[in-house]
């Protein structure tokens, strides 16, 4: 890895502790940015890698971060992950996706290389796409509006087990087939850590996807 930009516009705080081994109480008491704690971390065993910072969100990161050569996500927001696709699609190139997503007792990983494979919304429907963008309105025109989000106590196994599992497609494209460790675009590994399952299926393209980009490109 020659360079690595990361994101995210957080401050570290004590609940992000038990998840996170770049993290410390000194930068939870100090409100360090994210951002910057895990660059300190990657510089102490890996120095030759160069680190840029973009304390902010996603959707205002700068343009040089979509050169990227591969995109790996881990946003609990859906806009923040429809902003990625669109991103990504509109790059003109192939860019492999890895994105990693929890719930309350599972965690997922799909590895996708967009437009040959589906996008990250494949699966959204129209309805919950129109609900989506009518929440932004609202969020934008009304003061009082209140942000409805579901929240749920996360545990530190599930992170990890999500963690691991996008580490591993990540470095599958990395090592570009060497050894037989070959990249599977078109998959998601979903771990049901109530029922103790691991599951792995195709991530099927939706020809009438909510992304008119990813759209286009299912017409003959």
């Amino acid at each position: 890895v020659g360079r690595l930009d990361l994101v995210d516009f957080d401050a570290v705080r004590p609940s992000n502790l038990n998840r996170c081994v770049f993290f410390t109480t000194a930068h939870a008491a100090a409100g360090a940015r994210k951002v910057d704690a895990v660059a300190a971390g990657l510089a102490t065993f890996a120095p030759d890698v160069d680190v840029r910072t973009h304390p902010c969100r996603i959707q205002e990161a700068p343009p040089e971060v979509w050169d990227a050569d591969l995109v790996l996500v881990a946003v609990d927001d859906h806009l923040a992950r429809y902003h990625v696709n669109a991103c990504v699609l509109g790059a003109g190139r192939e860019v492999p996706l890895v994105d990693a997503a929890m719930g309350r007792t599972f965690c997922q990983v799909q590895t996708l290389v967009p437009p040959r494979t589906a996008c990250l919304v494949c699966l959204w429907t129209k309805e919950f796409h129109q609900r989506l963008l009518e929440r932004v309105v609202r969020e934008s025109c009304d003061e009082f509006f209140e942000r409805s989000v579901e929240t749920f106590p996360s545990l530190p196994v599930l992170s990890g087990i999500a963690g691991t599992l996008a580490a591993s497609e990540t470095l599958a494209f990395l090592a570009a087939g060497a050894g037989g460790f070959a990249p599977r675009p078109g998959r998601v590994l979903r771990f049901d850590l109530a029922r103790r399952d691991l599951f792995e299926g195709e991530v099927l393209a939706n020809p009438e996807c909510v992304e008119v980009t990813c759209r286009r490109s299912r017409r003959p």
